[in-house]
């Protein structure tokens, strides 16, 4: 009697394990939510640049544009990041400086604060401040 529960327990553990190993896994991929575009007008300096990026919900202008330019210096302040130079263009040059625009509208927070909505077109500009 007991050499017949042992064999009922091992099938069951069997049957279960085995079902547990062949039933099919979900595997989540995180995958791009939305597309945004970017343009980085460096003015008179050399040409625009365009891009479009897919990005995750969550994703602020300042994360696009880290994963669109070559070389970035910026500093974290209270308000938030302030951006020195982009490609090697530098605020302060010839009275001019780095500016963002979303939706051809003047940005009023950080680029690290604003999050992109789907097709927001984000453009940064070496301007004069005036």
């Amino acid at each position: 009697m007991k050499k017949i529960i042992l064999l009922f327990i091992l099938v069951l553990v069997f049957a279960t394990g085995y079902q547990y190993i062949s039933s099919p896994k979900q595997v989540v991929i995180p995958v791009p939510i939305f597309q945004v575009t970017e343009t980085i007008n460096y003015g008179n300096d050399k040409p625009s640049e365009n891009f479009t990026q897919a990005i995750n919900n969550d994703k602020t202008v300042f994360d696009v544009l880290n994963l669109t330019a070559k070389n970035i210096d910026s500093k974290q302040y209270d308000f938030g990041v302030m951006i020195n130079s982009i490609n090697d263009v530098k605020s302060g040059t010839d009275q001019k400086y780095w500016v963002y625009y979303v939706n051809d509208q003047s940005a009023t927070i950080a680029a690290d604060k604003y999050i992109l909505k789907p097709n927001d077109k984000i453009t940064w500009s070496f301007e004069n401040l005036k």
